[in-house]
């Protein structure tokens, strides 16, 4: 703006419908300074902010950015590896997905409150962090704390990853559903169990 930089990006781009945006590529992942300031920078530059990283630091940077409307494109760590290495990763991935799921599945939970039943739910349903919050009538930040209360009680797995968080409180509420039913069935099995043992009794006085 009148030869003086009012912002630094790293490239400016155009896709097919005719947005422009502002591109800033960082080599690790994305914190929330990080989301701010490419947010700051498009903005000065009348741009749609973009950025590409290997993903957030933590939920609060992924959080920010959608508040934000901040773009990201998150990339993979790129490593080189021969097929049999790749072979024992791709194995132990699978098998540590498959012990971690049979143990929220068989593990029992603790009692949990309707505040924080009301919270896997909305986690479940909704596709992002903003779209939770809103539903439950909270900020993200106070969100994030009720997320980081049930992870500190092994409710919710300590990951930064939102979908895990969710397909997590999906498999905790169709537990807590299963549960549910099971202890109704039980509860009228032992109802019938008692009216046969009275009926038993009263044919033989």
């Amino acid at each position: 703006m009148k030869d003086v930089d009012i912002a630094e990006v790293d490239a400016i781009v155009e896709n097919s419908s005719g947005t422009r945006y502002a591109v800033e590529i960082k080599a690790g992942r994305l914190d929330v300074s990080g989301v701010r300031q490419a947010f700051t920078n498009a903005k000065l530059l009348g741009l749609k902010p973009l950025v590409v990283c290997k993903g957030f630091i933590d939920d609060a940077a992924r959080a920010i950015a959608e508040q934000l409307g901040v773009k990201v494109v998150e990339l993979s760590d790129q490593f080189l590896v021969d097929s049999e290495e790749l072979e024992i990763i791709v194995r132990e991935s699978v098998e540590n997905a498959i012990d971690d799921y049979l143990m929220a599945l068989l593990t029992p939970l603790p009692a949990l409150s309707d505040k924080e039943i009301a919270v896997l739910k909305a986690l479940a349903e909704n596709p992002t962090l903003a779209d939770a919050a809103q539903e439950l009538s909270l900020d993200l930040t106070q969100l994030l704390d009720e997320i980081n209360s049930l992870k500190r009680k092994r409710i919710l797995p300590k990951t930064r990853n939102y979908r895990a968080i969710r397909r997590r409180a999906r498999i905790l509420l169709y537990k807590l559903a299963f549960e549910k039913r099971i202890n109704e069935v039980l509860s009228k099995l032992e109802k019938q169990i008692r009216e046969l043992e009275d009926i038993y009794l009263s044919g033989k006085q």
